[in-house]
């Protein structure tokens, strides 16, 4: 099987044509790892390492690109990579490799996430259970999060804190008066997610 061209698509992405049509999509550098040129003959077992090799080389930068902007759990990656149409030995294959780079940590992530959440929201547990979820992290991380979180914060403090900033009169009651008060707030759904 001849290679016949090697076109550039963008960057450092090419297609390799075989016989004038398209074989597969790749990158420069996997070409000369490979030692891929215009003209060579190669036999099917190899073209065929070639091309797994060039998926999860893709599969890989496209989880790389989704991880630059913010830390993600294992689930949305794989999630968004076979929404990418990739294939899931190489979207398992790709994770792998993240998770042994230290790229993916779904306990870190998550109680990163949560304490980012509390700080700047006060989120209660239920309201941080029912966003972890969203972010698609897996049961068990999400029940050692949420417990993990309310060992070292006092719902009861959130609650305050998150009332006193949408209701400024409150800062004029002490602790103990809202504490008092924190069902009359609760009946009157006053930051239900925060309370609950």
């Amino acid at each position: 099987m001849i290679i016949t061209d090697i076109k550039t698509i963008k960057g450092n992405s090419v297609v390799v044509y075989m016989d004038d049509e398209p074989l597969m999509q790749s990158t420069k550098w996997l070409c000369r790892e490979f030692e891929v040129y215009t003209g060579q003959d190669y036999s099917a077992e190899f073209l065929l390492q070639f091309n797994v090799a060039c998926e999860i080389y893709l599969c890989y930068q496209k989880a790389l690109r989704l991880l630059s902007s913010q830390p993600r759990s294992k689930k949305y990656i794989s999630d968004a990579l076979f929404s990418k149409d990739f294939k899931k030995e190489n979207i398992d294959t790709s994770i792998d490799i993240l998770e042994l780079n230290g790229l993916i940590n779904d306990k870190k992530t998550a109680v990163d996430y949560a304490v980012m959440r509390i700080e700047k929201k006060s989120y209660g547990p239920y309201a941080l259970r029912s966003d972890l979820y969203a972010k698609k992290f897996g049961k068990q991380t999400i029940d050692d999060t949420v417990k993990e979180m309310y060992e070292r914060y006092e719902i009861e403090e959130l609650a305050y804190k998150s009332l006193t900033v949408k209701y400024k009169n409150l800062k004029k009651m002490s602790y103990e008066d809202v504490k008092k008060n924190f069902f009359y707030f609760y009946s009157k759904k006053v930051s239900t997610g925060v309370l609950l």
